[in-house]
């Protein structure tokens, strides 16, 4: 079955997210799409998402968006595979049974996406600009797969163009989603690498709930290389399947 993008069911926005021009853009789509809006003091205090019980909350937090203002600009590492963290978003809307963000985002699995991007860039160009003539590298997937909202938000879009003007940087992301059309005429200029997750179709189907099939990745991979975007794969988890009639050795 086909993978349709993502829609939030629930948005909430923090007041000082309209002061920027994605957050206002964001604000005035979803009212048009007809989505419950919800006004939030901090998208670190999103409470009252509907719910019964904590695992109802949770299914429902992850097709919640909450729109905000990215206040620390000081980035994390992010060794071995890139020297910084970029945060454009954190929480994903797939329902992988092995995934650490089910941890690591604790009671925050609401997604959020941040709006001030001009001054994570600013601080991106300042990061670049301390290590020349080294080559800086930036993972956008860190704690998200930005991949998967980007066709609401293009705040990735926006981030490929960004480096893609820059000397010395480069952008990186692994993803499990498909939806990268909007994506494909971005002026890359060949300094972002997209990485998918692949795995065995009975993995994705049993494991990594709400994401896109292995077909849809591997035709989305297939647009990005026509696009001239460097490419890799990454096969991960590794997981043990016995084979239906086998019996297991013991």
């Amino acid at each position: 079955m086909k993978m349709e993008p993502f829609l939030p069911q629930l948005v909430y926005y923090e007041p000082r997210a309209l002061e920027y021009e994605l957050g206002r853009t964001l604000v005035e789509k979803f009212k048009h799409m007809d989505v419950e809006l919800r006004e939030t003091t901090s998208h670190n205090q999103v409470r009252n998402i509907p719910g019964k019980n904590e695992l109802q909350q949770y299914r429902n937090a992850k097709s919640t968006l909450v729109i905000g203002v990215r206040k620390t600009l000081t980035f994390d590492t992010s060794k071995p595979s890139a020297e910084y963290a970029i945060p454009l978003a954190t929480g994903c809307m797939g329902h992988c049974h092995y995934c650490y963000l089910q941890t690591t985002l604790g009671s925050k699995p609401y997604i959020r996406t941040y709006v001030n991007l001009e001054e994570i860039f600013a601080a991106a160009d300042q990061y670049i600009h301390k290590r020349e003539p080294e080559i800086t590298r930036f993972e956008a997937a860190c704690t998200s797969d930005i991949v998967g909202i980007d066709h609401l938000t293009h705040s990735l879009k926006k981030t490929i163009e960004h480096i893609g003007q820059t000397e010395y940087g480069r952008l990186r992301f692994v993803t499990k989603y498909h939806h990268v059309n909007h994506l494909l005429d971005a002026n890359h200029n060949g300094k972002t690498r997209f990485r998918f997750s692949v795995n065995a179709d009975y993995v994705v189907r049993h494991f990594e709930l709400g994401t896109s099939s292995l077909s849809e990745r591997l035709e989305a991979a297939k647009k990005l290389a026509e696009a001239g975007y460097p490419l890799g794969f990454i096969v991960a988890p590794i997981i043990l399947r016995l084979a239906e009639g086998v019996p297991r050795a013991v």
